[in-house]
């Protein structure tokens, strides 16, 4: 009935901006991204046609469909909107939150995951979030 091209555009402008409402304040873990990712790439096949006998790699169908994979676009959304916080004025309430630390001690057990933790990790060194923004990616660097 439609092109593959129209399901494509229908799936970018409708599936996809519904199942990343938000993403900027995920925090996310290895299944977290495979599950967006599983599902991001059950769409497209559907759209495309392929049944399970029929295997395609995944980076073909992303090659395909033109579409990058959920995870490096919530990834994306997140750094592009650090940016924009730590552009702010340090009095704006954005600015505020992501340097605010709790008081008081935490119970002795494994560290959660946190929102701060994830970015340190991205950004792959363990950071201030004053250095968040910066592009280098060694930490000797940004000292």
């Amino acid at each position: 009935m439609y092109s593959t091209k129209t399901k494509i555009n229908l799936y970018r402008s409708n599936v996809k901006s519904v199942l990343l409402y938000g993403a900027e304040s995920w925090k996310m873990n290895k299944k977290e991204n495979s599950m967006l990712d599983t599902f991001q790439n059950r769409c497209l096949r559907r759209i495309l046609g392929i049944r399970w006998p029929d295997r395609i790699s995944n980076d073909k169908l992303y090659r395909t469909t033109g579409v990058a994979p959920v995870s490096k676009e919530v990834k994306r959304r997140r750094w592009k909107w650090i940016g924009r916080v730590l552009r702010m004025e340090p009095s704006e309430d954005p600015r505020k939150a992501l340097k605010w630390l709790p008081v008081g001690r935490r119970k002795v057990e494994r560290l959660r995951t946190t929102w701060r933790r994830m970015a340190q990790k991205e950004k792959g060194c363990r950071i201030g979030v004053e250095d968040l923004g910066r592009g280098s990616r060694s930490c000797d660097q940004l000292d």
